[in-house]
């Protein structure tokens, strides 16, 4: 019975210190939502996380912080407080978040999730230099080139019989980032008949276009970006601070959680005019131009920037375009749907995938034997 009353007087004191904690760091913190005990924000976080923190910044700013359970975090949307982050403090912010599942499913030797120290720079270099650099790019360029012939000869198989398919429903960045685009060429046809003369006038209707062809087709390069804009592969980029960082009069505590919301980005009508319309012509005018993919500019930024950008760069920027002015080149897409109008919502994933998979019926508009 003694015992009680000394454990009584612990737990409120344990208590009371996390409670001021609290207060004292939250005092310095980005604003953010009114959290509930135990549970933090969670109440407040859907099944995709980048559209609860684009909901929530409305709100709350472009800087905001959240509490996941017992997990601090701030979250971003704005281009200026990303590039501050990111760049400004690119060293504090070097390390992303790990987690029990993801060590024990890679034997605690993740090279994405390694901290920055000798294995991950040793591994980073190998990876770009060796795995993906452009020597290594160019000795497998015909094992990529007839993958793709593969790819149309399948589809002007289905041509032929008339039949309705799933077309490039894989579930990696890339196989999404081309049925993206897909959906929304065909659903734009203005912007497909575009496309498809550009190649007609570079390429003709001979010969499948190349990789050598894609820097000839600068109509196709800003679909591409276009499509990283509204459809992010990664809505949310993920660092975790190494130390505590000041950015503006807020501190940034060691160990907090970020998360760069590009989704929110790439609709923020601040930065671009009618950000919820599929326009590449936006890329083509004289202030968005200079505007690439690379992480050198801030209000797009399908593939991280910094020392944590994506090393597959390089190889997706060589598929991308080229794949999708293949199928483009030789097909057109009819919608199986009643109304002819391709369905955009998307579905709950760290990725950023389809809702439905994308079915169409392509129709040749050149002969199979482009790909002999």
């Amino acid at each position: 019975m003694t015992l009680q009353p000394l454990i009584f007087y612990a737990s409120l004191f344990i208590l009371s210190a996390l409670v001021l904690k609290a207060i004292k760091h939250s005092r310095r913190l980005p604003p953010s939502p009114w959290a509930l005990p135990i549970v933090g924000h969670l109440h407040l976080l859907g099944p995709s996380l980048h559209h609860s923190f684009h909901k929530l910044s409305t709100r709350y700013g472009p800087l905001m912080s959240i509490r996941i359970g017992s997990v601090l975090g701030v979250v971003t949307s704005s281009p200026d407080v990303t590039k501050e982050l990111l760049k400004t403090n690119d060293v504090t912010f070097a390390a992303r978040n790990s987690s029990a599942a993801i060590e024990c499913l890679t034997y605690n030797s993740s090279f994405a999730f390694a901290p920055n120290g000798p294995y991950w720079q040793f591994m980073k270099k190998l990876t770009t230099v060796e795995l993906l650099g452009s020597r290594t790019l160019l000795q497998f360029l015909p094992i990529r080139t007839n993958e793709l012939h593969e790819l149309i000869r399948f589809l002007f198989e289905k041509s032929k019989s008339g039949g309705s398919d799933f077309l490039t429903a894989g579930t990696d960045t890339s196989s999404m980032t081309v049925e993206w685009a897909l959906a929304e060429l065909i659903n734009h046809p203005m912007v497909l008949q575009k496309a498809q003369q550009e190649i007609d006038q570079v390429v003709g209707r001979n010969r499948l276009v190349q990789e050598s062809d894609v820097p000839h087709l600068p109509y196709i390069q800003v679909i591409i970006k276009e499509s990283f804009r509204i459809h992010p592969p990664i809505p949310l980029l993920n660092r975790r601070a190494l130390e505590d960082c000041k950015i503006g009069n807020y501190i940034i505590p060691k160990g907090t959680l970020l998360f760069v919301n590009l989704w929110s980005m790439g609709r923020d009508p601040e930065t671009w005019k009618n950000p919820l319309e599929f326009q590449p012509e936006r890329f083509l005018s004289e202030s968005n131009s200079e505007i690439d993919v690379r992480g050198l500019h801030y209000r797009l930024l399908p593939f991280g920037t910094g020392r944590r950008g994506c090393p597959g760069l390089s190889l997706a920027m060589q598929e991308l375009p080229t794949t999708l002015a293949a199928m483009i080149q030789c097909f057109n897409f009819k919608v199986t749907s009643p109304d002819g109008v391709v369905d955009m919502s998307e579905r709950p994933g760290l990725s950023s995938p389809r809702a439905q998979d994308l079915v169409c019926v392509p129709v040749a508009r050149c002969a199979p034997s482009i790909v002999n």
